[in-house]
């Protein structure tokens, strides 16, 4: 009878736990929200997470690119499970669960700026908008389509400025986020340039011009060249980094084998692929 009663038992426990499934994972990304140039380009807006646990990490606020700090941080927020609740809840109602996009105007160049949705509700959906906020003048735009823009365009308000929208109990105090990878991209400054802003910091990891693999445009869109190189440092590498340009500014040179580049750095977060592929010849 006991191993009858042993194997029946098990079989309870096993419908048990397909019934229930397993505990959520902490780490799951609920949603990201990112803002970027429509032309790939190596450096985008960093984005903004919402994981399964309630942790919130934003971009920490830099007034100027050039003479703010060379690496912009983030920083994290502790959300209750009502808050994230609310949080899902409004964005399935901004019609997030359901892959779309919202390209800008037909045959106008005036599309510059991609925002984009990543809604995880046990499947991912991604919705993307051009030009989120701005009207097309003289563009007909069908009502359901300006309709959808506009709920969008709410939640984003909303979820961008989360302080005003919940209340002050349901989110905890900002703290600086530990990234644990980081892109680094560079591109010689040109000697016409003349005199560079600041003094020149010493690239700390041997020479830039073989650092990482060759990137296209790293710093501008237009005609693709080769004009500068792109790599993911972690580890001792990044605590090394971190180290040398924690007084640097984000328009300091940097100086690496008798020339001098510009450096642009961008921690990565869960779903940064790093640094993009260099298109076919």
């Amino acid at each position: 009878m006991f191993p009858r009663f042993r194997l029946l038992v098990l079989g309870v426990l096993a419908v048990l736990v397909a019934c229930t499934g397993s505990p959520a994972d902490p780490d799951r990304v609920v949603l990201r929200l990112e803002t970027g140039p429509v032309a790939p380009v190596t450096y985008n807006e960093p984005p903004t997470l919402l994981f399964a646990d309630g942790r919130l990490v934003t971009p920490a606020a830099v007034d100027n690119p050039v003479t703010g700090p060379a690496i912009r941080g983030f920083q994290v927020r502790q959300l209750t499970d009502e808050a994230v609740d609310e949080i899902t809840d409004a964005a399935g109602k901004a019609g997030l669960n359901r892959s779309r996009s919202y390209p800008g105007p037909s045959g106008l160049p005036a599309t510059v700026t991609s925002t984009t949705f990543r809604f995880n509700d046990g499947e991912v959906h991604e919705v993307q908008v051009d030009n989120l906020g701005r009207y097309f003048l003289g563009e007909p735009v069908a009502w359901e389509v300006r309709d959808g823009r506009l709920k969008i365009l709410d939640f984003h308000e909303r979820f961008t400025h989360i302080e005003l929208w919940l209340p002050e109990a349901a989110v905890g105090r900002a703290e600086e986020f530990e990234f644990e990878r980081m892109i680094v991209a560079a591109a010689e400054l040109p000697a016409a340039l003349g005199s560079p802003l600041g003094q020149p910091l010493e690239w700390p990891l041997g020479d830039l011009d073989r650092f990482g693999e060759v990137l296209v445009s790293p710093f501008q869109t237009g005609p693709a060249q080769p004009s500068g190189r792109c790599g993911v440092v972690d580890g001792e590498d990044l605590a090394t980094v971190l180290e040398t340009a924690g007084s640097a500014r984000g328009g300091t040179p940097w100086s690496s084998n008798g020339k001098l580049y510009a450096v642009r750095f961008q921690p990565l977060l869960a779903g940064d692929a790093g640094c993009p592929a260099a298109p076919a010849p």
